[in-house]
């Protein structure tokens, strides 16, 4: 008798499950919250000026490797968690009130399946299991120059000790030449991180030509 055999998942499947749950780590160990403490990564000397796509009035240009972005000129440069090529922060003394940084330790989708989903799957678990009351919009194709891929996602969470204060996020995410991935993010409090001002950092996000295009 011949017993008939469940069918195999697709490989594609399985590979994208065991990419996520990998970067999931990273991305817990590198990404922090709004208000986290700063940290040193071999990847800071490579932060230097650039010039996005359109700097708005008020913004100062920024880019880490291939990625180019612009901030509010009030947010100063501060030596990134690790992982983070990049950070810039609003401060009133030591309180954090807004962070955007570029976070390169991240999956990396082979050309095959150059998806920004596969990256934004793994960022979305990494959060989940790093900070209290995570609740995330849908995911939004976004079209940035450069990019292979990307997609744009809008959450919430809570901050900081004891029950913490509410939080807001946005991620960036990008694949782009061959393989290479990042994600781009904007996290703070709401009173001090306008809907405005989220917007206009997305609106300059870039990646810039290199080798594999």
């Amino acid at each position: 008798m011949t017993v008939a055999r469940r069918p195999a998942r697709p490989r594609l499947t399985r590979r994208r499950r065991a990419r996520a749950w990998r970067a999931a780590l990273a991305i817990a160990l590198a990404a922090g919250s709004a208000g986290g403490c700063g940290g040193s990564g071999d990847d800071a000397d490579t932060a230097r000026a650039a010039a996005p796509r359109s700097t708005p009035s008020g913004f100062a240009a920024a880019s880490a490797g291939r990625v180019t972005l612009a901030h509010p000129s009030g947010w100063l440069p501060v030596e990134p968690p690790e992982g983070w090529p990049f950070a810039a922060e609003l401060r009133d003394g030591s309180r954090v009130h807004a962070r955007v940084g570029v976070i390169r330790a991240v999956p990396r989708p082979s050309d095959a399946d150059a998806d920004a989903g596969v990256v934004a799957a793994a960022v979305d678990t990494a959060l989940r299991l790093t900070v209290t009351r995570y609740d995330r919009g849908p995911r939004r194709d976004l079209r940035v120059p450069g990019a292979r891929d990307a997609v744009r996602v809008d959450y919430t969470y809570l901050d900081g000790p004891g029950a913490g204060e509410p939080a807001k996020g946005t991620d960036v995410v990008l694949v782009y030449g061959r393989g290479e991935s990042a994600v781009v993010r904007i996290t703070g409090r709401p009173a001090t991180l306008p809907p405005a001002v989220v917007d206009q950092i997305v609106g300059t996000v870039t990646v810039v030509p290199g080798p594999g295009g």
